[in-house]
């Protein structure tokens, strides 16, 4: 279907337009997009038609430039997803690296979790014995970071916007977000670390 308000093509499950970042009522969308390929231009609609002239918050500047690395690619999956905060398609970097994605990005409480989770698994192997949990458990987080990958840098930058405000300047919104090489090195030495703590303790890796 087509934006009743740009006349750009938009996915059929689309809320916001990718390109104009405006609301989309399916009704009226695919009226407006009949008009923009018959008369090559689109017109406004009247109020009572229009659902919401808001911006979707992931296409406003303050997001932009948080995100800032590859900004594009998270907005059209948000764009493309009704509830972007529980799914917004598949991240195939946070599946083969989660956590060294996870550093890249600056979530750290998600990586440390895991990390404790993976702390609490060598436990577990130790008492029990069931060895091949060493290897499901990682797989399983690796599954879950993949698919919801997206969904959960969607919820990380919205509380770190909200935090910082909307009404500062880019490179404030950059500063706290973007993507992070030092991020990479430190989810490197807290993997390493967690190495460490598990063969003191338990003597399983």
């Amino acid at each position: 279907m087509y934006c009743q308000y740009c006349g750009a093509s938009i996915s059929d499950d689309a809320v916001f337009c990718p390109k104009c970042g405006k609301s989309v009522d399916a009704h009226q969308t695919e009226k407006t997009g009949e008009q923009a390929k018959s008369n090559g231009s689109h017109h406004d609609l009247d109020n009572s038609e229009t659902a919401t002239t808001e911006k979707a918050p992931h296409l406003t500047e303050s997001w932009r430039c948080f995100v800032d690395t590859r900004y594009h690619y998270y907005a059209d999956k948000w764009s493309n997803s009704s509830d972007p905060a529980n799914h917004a398609g598949w991240n195939w970097a946070s599946f083969f690296v989660g956590l060294f994605w996870l550093g890249y990005r600056k979530m750290f409480g998600i990586l440390l979790m895991i990390l404790a989770i993976y702390l609490v698994t060598d436990a577990i192997v130790y008492f029990t014995g069931i060895g091949f949990l060493n290897s499901v458990i990682p797989f399983a987080i690796f599954v879950y970071l993949g698919a919801k990958g997206n969904s959960l840098y969607y919820r990380h930058v919205s509380d770190k916007v909200a935090v910082i405000g909307s009404d500062k300047a880019c490179y404030q919104y950059r500063k706290a977000g973007g993507g992070s090489g030092a991020g990479c090195l430190g989810s490197l030495l807290l993997f390493v670390a967690y190495i460490l703590i598990s063969e003191y303790i338990f003597g399983l890796i």
